[in-house]
């Protein structure tokens, strides 16, 4: 059981490294071509230390996305439906541009589901719930991005 939590430490430390630099990159804060100053910009030397492992991951492609969101949708229950997740490649990824990660369909999907938990609803995988989950993991500062949702 211990090795489960060290293990699991591990892989959230390193998401949460990934989608913090793939934020920020995408986010125009910075425009360098060198990642390490990239990397300085995000987090101190600190905070870079908490993480014992950096692992790079490479953009998947729309069939390595899609197997992986049926993987999800099979270990939180919820039947895998293909033009779900192509909606989540094309208008989600596809128009704002963001490269599709190994973390984006867990992280997706446990928003939308979790949402419909909250709320009770019937439907608990929908491009709605997907759409708001988006929204909410991809946090844009400007003041028009905040809705009470």
């Amino acid at each position: 059981m211990r090795l489960f939590y060290k293990t699991l430490l591990f892989f959230v430390g390193v998401i949460a490294f990934q989608s913090a630099l793939t934020i920020l990159l995408m986010s125009g804060l910075t425009r360098r071509s060198n990642l390490a100053e990239a990397r300085r910009e995000l987090a101190d030397e600190a905070f870079l230390r908490r993480i014992g492992y950096k692992l790079r991951f490479d953009h998947l492609t729309p069939q390595q996305y899609q197997a992986i969101w049926s993987q999800v949708c099979g270990i939180r229950g919820v039947p895998y439906d293909p033009a779900l997740c192509q909606f989540v490649v094309d208008e989600l990824h596809g128009r704002r541009r963001v490269p599709l990660l190994p973390c984006h369909p867990r992280d997706l999907i446990g928003i939308a589901l979790d949402r419909a938990d909250y709320l009770d609803a019937t439907e608990r995988l929908t491009r709605e719930s997907l759409s708001w989950a988006w929204d909410n993991y991809f946090v844009r500062l400007d003041a028009a991005s905040f809705d009470d949702n």
